[in-house]
C-alpha cells in the first residue's frame, strides 16, 4: 500500500461473529456462518461490503479510497481468521498497471495511480514474482511453491464483469500454492488472482484484481476449503458503496478541487440523497453477485460445490448457497446454517427466529 492511498478506515477490529454454536453434536455437513458488513468510512455513513465468516472467526479489514486512481478509486484490505484453529483468508488490494514502451526508463515509478510496468504473462507468474513475495516478505527465501495451475473457469465467471463498450480485456485466472514452516506446523497457502489485460496501439493497461488467500495448516480436512470458498463467494460490495464509486469517479473527472475531505462530502450527499441507482451501477452489482456464485467453485479443494443463490427472507440479500446444503436457515441476528440434513433445526441448539432460505428470483 504506497503512500498514494488514502485511507479513510482504521484497521482495527471490524467483525467478531459469535462464538460457535454448542450443546449438541452438529450433523456431518452442517456448516455455521455470520453476515457481517464492511463499513465504508470517511462520513460515508454506508456499508462497503458484506461477507459471511464461520461462527467464532474475527476479522480486520480496511476500506480504501485511492483518489489518485481515478479508473478504480476505491479498494479493500481484509484479513478473517479462526482464533483457536490458525485458519486465515486474505482478500488483498487490486493492483492496476499501466505499461508503453515510452515508459521504460519510469518502471516502477506510478502514473494517475498506476504502477508502471510492463505486463508479466499471465496470472501465475504474476502471484509468484509479485504478490507471493510482496505479502510473505517476513519468510522471504523461506518458503516453496509446491503448485500452479490457471483456472479457466474462474477466468470466464469474472470475465462478464469486465467487459465495456469498445473494450475487451483480455481474462485469465490462476492459483499458486506455497508451503513453509510455521510454530513446528507445516502451513499451506493458497494464492489466487484474475489477471485483466486491455492492450492497444499505443500501449496497455493490466490489473491483478480479486487477489485473495487461504491459508491452514496442511491436511486439514476439506470441510474448511468449503467455509474458504463460501466466504469468497459471499464477499459482495453493496449497491450503495458502487454508487458512491460511481460518483467518485464523476467528482474526479469533472471537478477541480482535490481536497479529499470536499470530494467524499459531496459523495456523501449524493448517495444519501433520495435517487435511483443508474443502470450501470446496478448491471455491475448483478454481474458481480454471478460472478462470485460460480467462482466459488474454483476456490479450495473442491470449492464449495455448485453453489445456487437464494434469498434471506430476514434481509432480503441474495445468499450464496451450497448446492449439497438441502437447507440453509436464518436468523434475524445474520446468523446462517447450511446444512445437508433433512432433520437437523438449527432452534435445537439456539432459540431464534430461524427461517428456511427460499430459492431466488431472476
Amino acid at each position: 500500500m504506497g503512500a498514494s492511498l488514502w485511507l479513510l478506515s482504521s484497521a482495527g477490529l471490524w467483525a467478531d461473529s459469535p462464538p460457535p454454536l454448542h450443546g449438541m453434536d452438529l450433523p456431518a455437513g452442517t456448516l455455521l456462518f455470520h453476515r457481517s458488513p464492511i463499513p465504508a468510512a470517511g462520513g460515508t455513513g454506508i456499508d462497503g461490503y458484506t461477507i459471511e465468516i464461520p461462527a467464532g472467526w474475527q476479522g480486520q479489514a480496511q476500506v480504501m479510497w485511492v483518489l489518485e486512481r481515478t479508473a478504480a478509486p476505491s479498494d479493500l484490505a481484509m484479513r478473517v481468521l479462526d482464533p483457536q484453529a490458525g485458519q486465515e483468508f486474505f482478500y488483498f488490494p487490486s493492483t492496476i498497471y499501466i505499461w508503453s514502451p515510452v515508459f521504460s526508463a519510469k518502471v516502477g515509478t506510478s502514473m494517475r495511480g498506476c504502477e508502471i510496468l510492463e505486463p508479466l504473462d499471465g496470472p501465475v507468474p504474476s502471484l509468484e514474482k509479485l504478490v507471493i513475495p510482496d505479502n510473505l516478505k517476513d519468510i522471504e527465501g523461506k518458503y516453496r511453491v509446491v503448485s500452479s495451475q490457471e483456472l479457466p473457469e474462474l477466468a470466464a465467471a469474472y470475465a462478464p464483469t469486465y467487459g465495456r463498450p469498445g473494450r475487451t480485456p483480455v481474462v485469465r485466472a490462476g492459483k499458486v500454492r506455497v508451503e513453509y514452516d510455521e510454530a513446528g506446523r507445516t502451513i499451506q497457502q493458497d494464492f489466487y488472482c484474475v489477471f485483466i489485460l486491455t492492450s492497444g496501439k499505443n500501449g496497455s493497461i493490466w490489473e491483478l484484481d480479486h487477489v485473495l488467500s487461504f491459508k491452514e495448516e496442511k491436511g486439514t480436512p476439506d470441510q474448511t476449503e468449503r467455509q474458504f470458498a463460501l466466504m469468497a463467494a459471499s464477499l459482495l460490495p453493496t449497491t450503495k458503496y458502487l454508487d458512491a464509486m460511481d460518483q467518485l469517479t464523476g467528482l474526479l473527472l469533472r471537478s477541480d478541487t482535490k481536497d479529499p475531505k470536499a470530494l467524499m462530502a459531496q459523495v456523501t450527499s449524493a448517495v444519501n440523497a433520495p435517487h435511483e441507482l443508474s443502470p450501470a451501477v446496478m448491471a455491475n452489482w448483478r454481474a458481480r453477485q454471478a460472478a462470485m456464485a460460480v467462482a466459488a467453485d474454483s476456490y479450495g479443494a473442491g470449492g464449495a460445490r455448485r453453489v445456487v443463490t437464494e434469498r434471506d427472507p430476514h434481509s432480503g440479500a441474495l445468499v450464496p448457497v451450497p448446492g449439497d446444503s438441502l437447507h440453509a436457515w436464518s436468523d434475524s441476528e445474520g446468523d446462517i446454517v447450511y446444512t445437508d440434513s433433512a432433520s437437523f433445526r438449527p432452534s435445537d441448539i439456539k432459540p431464534a427466529d430461524w427461517q428456511e432460505l427460499t430459492p431466488a428470483t431472476p
